[in-house]
């Protein structure tokens, strides 16, 4: 099963969930704020992995077919190949890019958890009264 079925519906649905909260909120609140760097970072996962990623994906699974009948003690399979596109230059790169691509949703649900906890109840003044002794009671 391909993570894109998984992670394409899990990333809308977080833009659409941390967008409708924000749209509730006052646009000028820090959770708001918050909410509006959630929407944008979850879902930018998407276009990063079809820009960054997929191309070197592509790269690694020609050179899995391309090396598929060569053995593992054959230390000049990859001469003349380029020092950027051996297996392991493609997978360190894979490797940054899906750190990336995780620092971008770590770094969406964080600002959604920051709005969630920043959020504050304000009791107006008027709805507040003092008593004392037997007055307090109702």
């Amino acid at each position: 099963m391909r993570s894109g079925a998984i992670a394409r519906p899990l990333a809308i649905l977080s833009a659409v969930a941390t967008a409708y909260v924000a749209y509730h909120q006052d646009p000028s609140s820090t959770p708001f704020k918050l909410n509006m760097a959630a929407t944008i970072l979850l879902p930018s996962i998407v276009p990063f992995t079809l820009v960054f990623i997929a191309p070197t994906n592509n790269k690694l699974l020609a050179k899995k077919d391309q090396l598929a009948s060569a053995s593992l003690d054959d230390k000049a399979i990859e001469a003349g190949v380029a020092q950027g596109e051996t297996v392991n230059a493609l997978l360190d790169r894979w490797a940054m890019l899906n750190l990336a691509r995780a620092a971008l949703v770590g770094a969406g649900a964080l600002c959604a958890v920051l709005a969630a906890l920043n959020k504050r109840e304000v009791v107006g003044f008027n709805t507040v009264r003092l008593a004392s002794g037997a007055n307090r009671m109702g």
